[in-house]
């Protein structure tokens, strides 16, 4: 018998749902994967898996992607620490949820 964590069964009870979104992706890439390069490869195939419009058509999104992807590139490099890189692609998902919070207040 396949035993899954509570953790683990509420992102699939919550992606099921639909109430996915990229701070719930990248909290479950992060608990899977240390490395940041491998938790960016997850998050890139969850947002990339997820076919509702506001995820695979949205600019906020492409853009924490792709800043996701460049960081991951400078870890690599050894350019950035993973921490930095953890720190900055945190600090630019707080900031594109202010903005979507921003542009639905209007």
């Amino acid at each position: 018998m396949v035993t899954i964590k509570p953790i683990a069964m509420s992102l699939i009870i919550c992606i099921a749902a639909g109430c996915a979104t990229v701070g719930t992706y990248q909290e479950g890439c992060e608990k899977q994967h240390s490395d940041f390069s491998e938790m960016v490869l997850c998050l890139k195939a969850a947002i990339a898996g997820d076919r509702r419009p506001a995820m695979s058509s949205d600019a906020g999104v492409k853009l924490y992607v792709l800043k996701a992807e460049q960081l991951g590139q400078q870890v690599q490099r050894g350019e950035l620490t993973d921490q930095e890189a953890r720190l900055t692609l945190q600090e630019l998902y707080v900031r594109l949820r202010l903005y979507e919070n921003l542009q639905r207040a209007r």
